[in-house]
């Protein structure tokens, strides 16, 4: 099974999980899952192909690899094409990806995943990186509804990739 589309996306800096699990259940927010992924961010050489990232994601039971290409955009929200697909064997993916590209990133995130009105909040936490939220939405609208909602503070609102995100925090 493949994804194919547009991922609109921001991440707010530093927030309190408590308050915010509290405000997104009192808004209606259904808490989804707890998780623990594990990602790989490879870089993908050639002159046209600065914003392409290849990611590798482990997921409890799911192993996934998405190609994403982040578009230049003066909006406040980080707006990649994103297209993945699952794979069934992690570990020989892996061995494929680090002989072929550039190993950017490997991580491992904790966190809880919400979902209001086909929004999805995920809340996570990085060894080395405070707590942050990310939102993902259909539309820019939407964003400035749930941080008006949740009284989310604007300075902390960042379009970021992750390895931005990690730059920021000096892990890279």
């Amino acid at each position: 099974m493949s994804k194919d589309h547009f991922e609109i996306e921001v991440k707010v800096l530093e927030v309190n999980k408590k308050e915010l699990e509290k405000k997104l259940k009192e808004i209606g927010a259904e808490k989804k899952a707890k998780r623990k992924i594990i990602t790989t961010i490879y870089g993908v050489p050639g002159k046209g192909n600065k914003n392409v990232i290849i990611r590798l994601r482990k997921k409890p039971g799911v192993f996934s690899i998405t190609y994403k290409k982040l578009l230049k955009t003066n909006k406040p929200v980080k707006i990649a094409e994103e297209i993945g697909v699952k794979v069934s064997d992690y570990n020989k993916m892996k061995l494929i990806l680090d002989k072929i590209f550039i190993k950017k990133i490997e991580y491992e995130k904790e966190g809880i995943l919400y979902i209001k009105d086909g929004t999805i909040f995920g809340i996570d936490t990085i060894k080395g990186i405070p707590t942050f939220l990310e939102i993902e939405v259909k539309s820019i609208k939407t964003i400035n509804k749930y941080v008006k909602i949740l009284k989310l503070d604007k300075n902390k609102i960042r379009k970021w990739n992750a390895e931005k995100l990690f730059k920021h925090y000096k892990l890279i």
